[in-house]
C-alpha cells in the first residue's frame, strides 16, 4: 500500500524541462500536420464514395456496383475520422498547455493520445485477426479442394 502512495506523490511532483517542452512542442506540430492530412484523405474517401454512388444515377454502372464500391468507402472513412479526430484534439489541447503551462490542460491532451493510440492498436489487432482468419480460410480450402494444376 505504501509503495502505490509513494508512486502517486512522485506523479503529482513531475515537472518537464524546457526541452522536454519543446519535444513536446515538436510531437505536436508533427500531429496537427498528420490530423489535417488524415482529414483530408478522410474527406476524398467520402467524396469517393458519392461519386461512386452518383454514376449510379447517369446509368453509367449498375446501381450494385456503385453501392459496393461506395459502402466500403464510407465503412473506410468512419473507422479512419475517430483516430484523427483524436490526434487533432490532442494537437490543440497540447498547444494550449505548452503556451499557458497548464498540466490540466496537458492532462486532457494526454487523454486523447491515449485515446488515438488505444483505437489504432484496437484496430489492428481486429485487422490482424481477419488476416489471419482469411489465410487459414484459405489454407483450409486448398486442403479440402486442392487445385488441379
Amino acid at each position: 500500500m505504501e509503495n502505490s502512495d509513494q508512486k502517486t506523490d512522485l506523479q503529482e511532483k513531475m515537472e518537464l524541462t524546457s526541452p522536454a517542452l519543446a519535444q513536446l512542442n515538436q510531437i505536436r506540430k508533427w500531429t496537427r500536420f498528420l490530423a489535417i492530412i488524415g482529414f483530408v484523405v478522410n474527406g476524398l474517401l467520402v467524396l469517393a464514395a458519392i461519386i461512386s454512388l452518383t454514376f449510379n444515377k447517369s446509368g453509367i454502372v449498375p446501381i450494385e456496383a456503385g453501392i459496393a464500391g461506395a459502402l466500403p468507402l464510407l465503412i473506410l472513412a468512419g473507422l479512419y475520422f475517430f483516430p484523427v479526430l483524436y490526434l487533432h484534439r490532442y494537437s490543440i489541447l497540447s498547444k494550449q498547455a505548452i503556451d499557458n503551462n497548464d498540466t490540466s490542460l496537458m492532462e486532457e491532451a494526454l487523454k486523447f493520445q491515449k485515446k488515438f493510440f488505444k483505437f489504432i492498436g484496437i484496430l489492428t489487432i481486429v485487422f490482424l485477426a481477419i488476416w489471419t482468419l482469411a489465410l487459414f480460410s484459405m489454407i483450409m480450402g486448398d486442403l479440402i479442394a486442392p487445385s488441379p494444376f
